[in-house]
C-alpha cells in the first residue's frame, strides 16, 4: 500500500531478508492480454508454487507508479526469496484482480507438468491492501493448499466499514466475502504488525481471526509486536528478518506436506 505522507514508498524497497538466487525466470502469458513471471524454485521438480496476489488493477497501478505491480522491488525480491527457498513463485498482471488471479490459477494447474509445478501444492502470498483479493481467491479456489497473509486488511463487521474506507482511499480491490471463506480448509498464516499505523488493519485481522475460530477453522496468527506496516521492506532488523523466516517456514511446511 502506498502512503503519500511517507518520504519513501514501500514500493521502492526490497525485502530485508535476502538469499542468493540465480535461477531461471520465465516471462509467460496466462491469457491473450495478461502476463506472469515464473521464478523457478531451486531443486528438482515438480515444485510447490506460491502465487503473489495483487489487489490493484494493473492499468491504474501503472498510472501512479509507472510500473506494473509485479515488477516493483518488494514483489520481485519476495519472488526471488521464495524461489531461493525452494518454492517456485509467480507474479502477475491483473486488471480484474480476483477474476484474473483465478484464471491464472486455472492456467497453472492445467499446465503444471510443462511448467515444472505440482498442481496440488499451490499457495498464495499477499500483503496489505492486496489481502482482500487473496481472501476472495481463497473463497473461490477451495483446493489451494495454503496462504500467507501479511499485515492485511481482512474482514469488517457490519457496523464498521474500515476496510471499505481504506479501499476507497487507496484504491485496492475490496470484493464482498461470504461465510464460505470462513469454512475454507486451506492452511492460513496471518501476520499482524503490532505498531501498524493504518487505521483498521489490526481490527480487521482480529475480526477475521475471531470469525474463523467461531467456525472451527482457525488460522495461525503470527504477531510482530514491534512491527510497522510493510515491516518486511521498511524494517531492516533481526526481528523483522526472523518473522520473514517464519513466513517462509510456514509456506515450505504447508506446501511440502500436502498429499492429495
Amino acid at each position: 500500500m502506498n502512503d503519500s505522507t511517507k518520504t519513501e514508498s514501500p514500493f521502492s524497497r526490497e525485502v530485508v531478508l535476502q538469499r542468493p538466487y540465480d535461477g531461471r525466470i520465465e516471462q509467460l502469458s496466462y491469457d491473450s492480454s495478461h502476463g506472469f513471471d515464473l521464478y523457478h524454485g531451486t531443486g528438482a521438480g515438480p515444485r510447490p508454487c506460491v502465487v503473489l496476489v495483487c489487489g490493484f488493477p494493473d492499468t491504474g497501478f501503472r498510472q501512479i507508479f509507472s510500473s506494473s505491480w509485479k515488477d516493483t522491488p518488494p514483489v520481485t525480491s519476495w519472488a526471488r526469496l521464495l524461489a531461493a527457498s525452494g518454492l517456485s513463485a509467480v507474479t502477475l498482471q491483473a486488471d480484474d484482480p480476483v477474476a484474473d488471479t483465478c484464471v491464472l490459477l486455472d492456467y497453472l494447474k492445467l499446465n503444471a507438468d510443462s511448467l515444472g509445478l505440482d498442481s496440488s501444492r499451490i499457495g498464495l502470498w499477499s500483503c496489505s491492501g492486496n489481502v482482500p483479493t487473496a481472501l476472495a481467491v481463497l473463497e473461490q479456489s477451495p483446493d489451494l493448499a495454503a496462504a500467507a497473509l501479511l499485515y492485511g486488511f481482512m474482514m469488517e463487521p457490519e457496523d464498521d466499514k474500515f476496510v471499505s474506507r481504506a479501499a476507497g482511499q487507496f484504491r485496492f480491490a475490496n470484493p464482498e466475502l461470504s461465510d464460505r471463506l470462513l469454512a475454507s480448509e486451506s492452511r492460513m498464516l496471518v501476520v499482524q504488525a503490532g505498531k501498524d499505523e493504518f487505521p483498521g488493519v489490526n481490527a480487521s485481522i482480529d475480526y477475521f481471526m475471531q470469525r474463523r475460530s467461531e467456525q472451527g477453522n482457525g488460522a495461525e496468527l503470527l504477531r510482530y509486536d514491534n512491527g510497522v506496516h510493510a515491516f518486511d521492506v521498511m524494517d531492516d532488523s533481526a526481528q523483522a528478518r526472523a518473522v520473514i523466516e517464519q513466513v517462509l517456514d510456514f509456506l515450505l511446511q504447508a506446501l511440502t506436506a500436502v498429499h492429495r
